[in-house]
């Protein structure tokens, strides 16, 4: 019974605990048991007011296993496998209760230039056996949300809304693996 938030780089709002309280105040007046707020990429949820974690993705993963794609202080455009970076996703380990998350594709050169990092050879095959494996871990770490990243993120390459390429393939995807990861 609480409205769902995600906040991005909540370490950037200065008074972030004074206005989760009064978010949780103004829910409670209204019949909700507060706001369920989650942050991304941050550590010490608690202490800061907010009642989750996300390990955003794919940049999470690519920052704990290939920080010379991900740091790119040369402004070389560098390239990762999109299953080899779906395999360290799944693989890696995640404390208790954290959100996970699932992406669709990378490519942030459009907004970075030559100093950007893509991630080639995405599919809707290996998309679907990644959140197979994603859900699968999401009941034994007590995962509360996948979140997947993203809808419509098209400045980098990031998106689940159908294109002219593959059509409705990454939805039937995620369609199916939530089906094959409960058998």
């Amino acid at each position: 019974n609480m409205p769902l938030f995600l906040i991005y780089k909540p370490d950037l709002i200065p008074c972030l605990r004074e206005m989760l309280a009064c978010w949780d105040e103004l829910a409670r007046a209204e019949g909700f048991d507060g706001v369920y707020v989650v942050g991304t990429n941050v550590r010490d949820a608690a202490a800061k007011g907010l009642k989750g974690v996300n390990l955003q993705v794919p940049q999470d993963t690519m920052r704990r296993f290939f920080p010379e794609n991900y740091q790119n202080p040369d402004h070389v455009a560098k390239s990762l496998d999109y299953a080899e970076v779906w395999q360290r996703l799944v693989n890696k380990s995640v404390p208790q209760g954290i959100s996970l998350g699932g992406f669709a594709g990378y490519d942030d050169t459009p907004r970075r230039g030559h100093g950007g990092s893509v991630i080639r050879k995405r599919s809707p095959e290996i998309f679907q056996r990644g959140m197979i494996a994603l859900l699968r871990k999401a009941e034994t770490v007590g995962s509360p949300y996948i979140f997947l990243n993203a809808w419509n993120e098209w400045g980098e390459g990031m998106y689940f809304e159908p294109d002219e390429k593959d059509g409705l393939a990454f939805l039937e995807a995620l369609k199916a693996a939530r089906k094959d990861a409960k058998r």
